[in-house]
């Protein structure tokens, strides 16, 4: 039986960083590509990529002399707490001192939260006002703070190597295929259940991002006692892989979708995750 809010208990044995990690920030520092900055020992963060594209977005009024794709690597050290870091803990300046913001084209990888032991590959796409062969980028750990916790100068196509290599994380209270877990709520009670997984060669022809496998997994749900309706999607869940690196949403076919569940009915859905 698992409480509303009771994540699974995760096992607290010390996460060894790289030695070339940067064991804390230091506000003296300016950080570039490839640097892994670790923040209170409880998660780390390392930008990979600064890249252009020339796609552009018909349909923004944007005018930009640039737009760059900027990648990025976080990991779950020790927090309790998931981890989710997007561009909005990011403030970007060009090389003409033009505060740059976030330009709407696909960029790759969204971030996903990120539970202890487990790492996401992201990225978001930026303009700017003046063409840059660097830019300057500040990192704000807290959202609401004034006062960046750490700054890089980012060259403009630099990229460092991605270690997505590590271990699937172990966790307590872990469920297996067919057992269904019961979720109780201030408002009712509903449960989960994973029926199966497979690993899929089917493809999305019109998907720009290409993963190393794709999962199709099926699942379903029932509301036991909650008066409103239940809907559970792909984005209830997060998907690990074995080298403890978070998957992805895939926009794969089907016709299994999930749907809003009455009190006392049930609902099977299927959904495609990629993973690196």
């Amino acid at each position: 039986k698992k409480t509303d809010g009771d994540v699974p208990v995760k096992k607290e044995e010390p996460v060894d960083a790289p030695e070339d990690a940067v064991d804390e920030r230091d506000e003296d520092v300016v950080y570039t590509i490839g640097d892994r900055i670790t923040f209170d020992d409880q998660y780390a963060l390392t930008i990979v990529s600064v890249k252009e594209t020339e796609e552009r977005n018909e349909f923004s009024e944007k005018e930009v002399e640039q737009v760059l794709l900027i990648e990025y690597l976080y990991e779950n050290l020790r927090s309790e707490d998931e981890i989710y870091i997007s561009d909005m803990e990011f403030k970007l300046v060009d090389e003409g001192g033009n505060m740059m913001d976030t330009y709407p084209v696909d960029s790759g990888f969204s971030p996903v939260y990120t539970p202890m032991g487990a790492k996401t590959l992201a990225s978001f796409a930026v303009g700017t006002t003046e063409k840059s062969s660097k830019i300057e980028v500040h990192y704000y750990d807290n959202f609401f703070s004034s006062q960046s916790d750490c700054v890089f100068s980012l060259p403009v196509g630099s990229e460092a190597e991605v270690n997505l290599s590590g271990a699937l994380p172990e966790y307590e209270n872990t469920y297996s295929v067919g057992e269904t877990i019961e979720i109780t709520t201030e408002d009712g009670v509903y449960t989960v259940t994973i029926d199966s997984v497979e690993k899929t060669t089917e493809r999305n022809e019109y998907e720009a991002k290409k993963p190393e496998a794709v999962y199709k997994i099926a699942y379903s749900y029932a509301n036991v006692s909650m008066e409103e309706p239940v809907y559970i999607s792909e984005y209830s869940f997060t998907l690990i892989d074995e080298q403890g690196n978070t998957g992805y949403v895939y926009p794969n076919f089907s016709d299994e979708y999930p749907s809003e569940t009455i009190k006392g009915a049930k609902s099977n859905a299927v959904m495609f995750f990629g993973t690196h």
